[in-house]
Formats: structure tokens, sequence, C-alpha cells
């Protein structure tokens, strides 16, 4: 009797923990700036969440589901009703396989839209759409500095070099800039560093024959890290600090989307995650 009780209970568990694991979502999206909380709304699309991330991208997400064929339709839902970048999350997959954004959960900032109680921060690397590919090169890439300077490294150099072959295969396309640093030095000198790093990528890209009059430029000195600058120990971190002092940058298409499949993340390493 009781050996038939715990069979009976234990299945209870399992069954409850496999219907109420949900491990995909919907991303609808991703902008520069904030849209009316009736965008989605007024297209059909209801019980959307917003996201935004460290360089202050925002994401729109549909909701989360407990199997990838759900989710795979409510994708196809979100893209009958125009929004042809929705893509599936495999959210089990993204923490096994955690690049940059898995961003500081204390940096995220999570904003309720259409009346519901979001229970996720995280913000996904999306996966291609409509982007012209053609090979690995072809990904834009971070770029990173040494300890208080703005100068370029050599292979920044040539990362600026692929942003200028894939602006020129997609002119319509709006580049973005945000730039970073450390947690050395006080709050204003690091603003000031961030803004000097951010024009050293801009006055490359000039040199280059790129006109960077419209690019968007946000700078955030070292408000927004994404690896630790010191141990739990209060001891310094030099890896750490190393992955903060960086320049990313986005493509925007004309209705202000962030474009997908376009920026390669930044794997930090586990031990150095906020």
């Amino acid at each position: 009797m009781k050996k038939t009780l715990l069979v009976i209970l234990l299945s209870m568990f399992l069954f409850q923990t496999h219907s109420f694991s949900q491990n995909y979502q919907v991303q609808v999206g991703a902008f520069l700036e904030a849209v009316p909380s009736n965008y989605f709304s007024d297209r059909g699309v209801e019980n959307v969440y917003m996201s935004q991330d460290h360089n202050g991208i925002i994401y729109y997400f549909a909701g989360k589901f407990n199997s990838e064929e759900e989710a795979n339709a409510k994708k196809q839902e979100v893209m009958d009703k125009g929004f042809e970048n929705a893509r599936v999350i495999d959210l089990v997959a993204k923490k096994k396989n955690c690049e940059n954004p898995c961003f500081p959960k204390n940096s995220d900032e999570v904003v309720l839209i259409d009346g519901n109680t979001p229970t996720f921060s995280d913000v996904p690397r999306p996966t291609p759409s409509s982007y012209v590919y053609e090979d690995e090169n072809m990904y834009i890439r971070a770029i990173f500095f040494d300890f208080d300077k703005y100068n370029l490294r050599e292979k920044s150099k040539r990362e600026l070099d692929n942003i200028k072959s894939v602006m020129e295969k997609n002119p319509n396309l709006k580049l973005c800039v945000y730039a970073h640093t450390d947690a050395k030095g006080s709050i204003e000198y690091n603003e000031r560093l961030s803004k000097n790093r951010a024009n050293s990528a801009l006055n490359y890209l000039k040199g280059l024959g790129i006109d960077v009059s419209g690019v968007d430029v946000k700078t955030f000195g070292e408000s927004k890290p994404i690896a630790k600058n010191a141990t739990t120990e209060g001891t310094d971190s030099p890896e750490g600090r190393q992955y903060n002092r960086r320049v990313v940058f986005a493509l925007v298409n004309t209705d202000g989307e962030i474009e997908p499949n376009v920026v390669e993340p930044i794997n930090v390493p586990d031990y150095l995650r906020i």
C-alpha cells in the first residue's frame, strides 16, 4: 500500500513538473526605443512583455510555452500578424550554452505590458532573418580596449573593416554603437572614456568612407558590466574588467527594429558572469 502510494505521488510530481516546465518562449522583436503599449495589441498580439538589456535594446516576448510545438504555433501566429522576425527561444539550450546576453539580473529592466506579470528577464540571442549573410567574417563583433585607453587594437580595426562590408551589403540598416568601461576610476571619468571609445570606432569607420552622421551612439561608462570587475572576496578581477572594456554594435532596420543574426555574442566564462 505504501509502495503504491509512493508511486502515485511520484507520478503526480513528475506530471506537474512536466506540465509546468515552460522551456520555450517567443520573441516578437527587438527595438532601440520602447513602442507604444498598444503597438502589439492593435495588431492582435496580446500578453507581450518587455525586457531591456545592458545596451538599452528593448526586447518583446509573447510568453513561455511547455513544448516547442506550442511555441512554434505561437510564432507562426505572431508572424501572420506582421511580425516577421518572431522566433522561438529554447530556454534549456540557452541556459546550457549561455552566451552574453545572459545579462546581469541587476542591470536588466523588465517592464509589464498588457497587464500580466512577467516571470522572466533574460534576453535571448536572436537567429537569422533577412540579413545578408555570406560567411562568418560578416558577423559584427564587439571590440575591446586596454585599460584606460581608447586607441584601437589591430584586431579591432579588422572587426570595424567587417562592419564596413556588412553596411555596404545592407544599406537600409542603421548602425548603433554602445560603449562601456570597467569600474576603475570615477564615474565621470569613465563616462568620458566610454565616449572616447565610441568616437575611436566612429572615426575609424569614417576613415573607411562610412557616413557616421546617422549612427546611434550610447555611452554607459562603467554602469553596465557583463563580467565581474572584482571577485566575491573583493579582490580585483583583471580578466573580468577586460570583458567590460568594450564597444558593442547593432544594426537597425527602417522600422526601428534590431536586425537579428548580425552581432556575434560575447562569451563570458561562467566564473566571471555576474
